[in-house]
């Protein structure tokens, strides 16, 4: 007899406790990573010492976690948010040439993405220059000349459109080189108005916001049938704003 109850009873807890099982439903796991998308390029260069990174963080859940790290520092927070997906914010103390940049984006399970930025600082070089008066002295004259220099930067390789407007003659070219410290060195390669290529060293010295130097081209400038002169052009060169 007590038997019987004890499998009755047991068989009532099995009916009762089937119900209850059978709704309780299984929790999903979330293992989807946030998208992390930076607005502009992943490589980039800069004239100062600070970079602002802008772009849009993504995730099913909420993002907790918004992190970077500069050059395999210290791992720093970014509070700052536009909107709720949105991001802006500044970077600082960029060193001298290459910097890297570690983005990390994280949600309440665990889930990390993260996204690797390439900085190039090159102090004060890239950009535009531009010499509204060049003196220079050639076949025993001395003359006027305007400049204007355009370099973009790639980590401390530069290069560059140039035009040299020379005795009512326009001449156009490039520039190829690099920055040591402060000091622009490379070739300047130029084409007159008759196709004739001028090609020459170049070397500028920076000094805040004044590029100075000289570039000497060889057997330049013809002064007449018989005679070729050299063409050596002392620059001072601007920034432009």
């Amino acid at each position: 007899m007590f038997i019987r109850r004890a499998a009755l009873l047991n068989l009532l807890v099995f009916f009762i406790l089937i119900p209850l099982l059978t709704a309780c439903p299984s929790q999903s796991i979330d293992d989807i990573e946030p998208a992390m998308t930076l607005l502009g390029d992943a490589e980039r260069s800069t004239s100062t010492s600070s970079i602002v990174l802008e772009g849009e963080l993504q995730d099913n859940q909420k993002i907790i976690v918004f992190s970077y790290r500069l050059n395999g520092g210290q791992t720093q927070d970014v509070l700052d948010f536009l909107g709720q997906t949105l991001y802006r914010f500044s970077i600082s103390g960029l060193q001298e040439g290459k910097n890297t940049i570690e983005l990390f984006a994280s949600d309440p399970n665990g889930n990390t993405t993260g996204q690797d930025i390439v900085v190039h600082f090159i102090p004060g070089i890239s950009g535009q220059w531009k010499d509204q008066s060049i003196a220079y002295t050639t076949c025993a004259e001395n003359l006027q000349a305007t400049l204007e220099l355009n370099l973009k930067a790639s980590d401390t390789y530069l290069s560059g459109t140039v035009t040299l407007e020379l005795s009512g003659q326009l001449w156009s070219g490039s520039f190829e080189g690099f920055q040591n410290s402060q000091t622009l060195q490379g070739a300047l390669s130029l084409v007159d108005s008759l196709g004739q290529v001028k090609s020459g060293p170049l070397i500028l010295n920076l000094d805040q916001d004044t590029l100075s130097g000289h570039v000497l081209f060889k057997e330049a400038v013809p002064c007449s049938s018989s005679q070729v002169d050299d063409l050596e052009l002392s620059l001072e060169l601007a920034r432009s704003k």
